[in-house]
């Protein structure tokens, strides 16, 4: 067995597999039978008993699309967006007024250097094969992956969500650390993956997700890769794990997570998983009340495929209209706007993600829906 990608510890093992789910839960599709045609493969999930990191073991990267057809943006919520500007007023005090120059990697559509360009006057640059050419306010972005070999430094360089999708992590780090210039910063946010194995959160499991870091685990590569000053944050219901590194001296000692005893709980609560959604979609099936899901990315596709009745959901609910008519990944769950609940009142609907809650509510609440949140 390989050694861990994060911190080179032989201390690993496996910790679950899943069913087979599709592999591009992201991309758009718009047909049913399109749908549930595929590609599906298991994440084969392996941990460090050193460091905690996980990963799967089994991800193969060709499978995996990044093009125009991805679609993971979530700034049609208000939340989110309020959310991407207190990060930008934040980072910027971080980073410091008069950086002059910011590299985004996986940059999406755009839309922090879009929240940036309102806060700084840096030179604001991005890179992501699935950028479709948007109306941003300044910021030039090429719709290609980083160029391995650097073109030229920047004071900050900034990879927001993507090192979880980068199958040699080690790699991918010490090449965008080529881009940042002396004394500069690097900007490395993730998934918290402490947070997913606590709670036993079975849907942040995504093939498109190779990579699971805690706080320790990813100092730990970072420093591998020369960077000895790592700060970490907590964000958005300690759901984002932000470092801010720099080639400067090493900062104080960061006490080791309890990791074996974790990750041996968290295989046993995903095994139940399904069971348990079973067991309480089909009591409320059984009484005559729809069910939808809201939210129609990565954890409604984890979702859904997981459950031994899937046509138990009538549908997916989604407030991003390029997802209106498109079908969940390996289902024929369609996803519609939410308008399409108005005046319902006999329906229950399984929360993606609770940080939503309060969005949603307001939401139906205006289209005078009445109707029982599930999480």
């Amino acid at each position: 067995m390989a050694g861990c990608p994060c911190c080179g510890s032989d201390d690993t093992g496996h910790i679950v597999q899943t069913p087979p789910m599709p592999v591009n839960p992201c991309v758009l599709v718009q047909s049913a039978a399109v749908s549930c045609k595929a590609v599906r493969r298991a994440i084969d999930l392996h941990g460090c008993n050193d460091c905690g990191f996980l990963w799967n073991a089994s991800f193969d990267e060709t499978l995996v699309t990044y093009d125009r057809s991805y679609e993971g943006t979530q700034s049609y919520s208000a939340h989110f967006q309020r959310y991407l500007r207190q990060t930008a007023l934040a980072w910027r005090d971080q980073l410091g007024g008069d950086v002059p120059s910011l590299l985004e990697v996986g940059c999406g559509q755009g839309e922090f250097l879009d929240v940036l360009a309102e806060t700084t006057d840096a030179r604001l640059v991005g890179y992501d094969p699935a950028y479709r050419n948007g109306n941003l306010i300044r910021a030039m972005i090429r719709a290609e992956s980083l160029p391995a070999s650097p073109t030229e430094k920047f004071g900050a360089v900034i990879n927001r969500m993507t090192l979880e999708h980068i199958a040699d992590p080690a790699s991918f780090v010490s090449g965008m650390a080529g881009w940042v210039a002396e004394g500069g910063c690097l900007v490395t946010q993730v998934p918290n993956a402490a947070r997913m194995i606590t709670q036993a959160l079975y849907c942040d499991l995504i093939y498109e997700h190779v990579n699971y870091f805690n706080a320790y685990a990813i100092v730990q590569l970072l420093e591998r890769a020369g960077f000895a000053h790592n700060r970490c944050q907590l964000s958005y219901d300690n759901q984002h794990l932000t470092v801010f590194s720099q080639r400067a001296a090493k900062t104080g000692h960061r006490e080791k997570p309890g990791t074996r005893q974790a990750l041996e709980a968290f295989s046993p609560a995903v095994a139940i998983f399904a069971d348990h959604w079973n067991a309480r979609l089909a009591g409320h099936h059984h009484a005559g009340h729809e069910i939808f899901i809201w939210g129609a990315g990565s954890r409604a596709t984890t979702f859904i495929n997981t459950l031994r009745e899937p046509a138990v959901i009538a549908g997916a609910i989604d407030i991003n209209p390029r997802r209106n008519g498109t079908f969940i990944q390996g289902t024929a769950c369609e996803t519609y706007l939410p308008e399409v609940l108005r005046d319902r009142s006999d329906i229950k609907i399984v929360v993606m993600n609770p940080v939503y809650r309060d969005e949603i509510s307001d939401r139906l609440r205006d289209l005078s829906v009445t109707a029982e949140l599930l999480f």
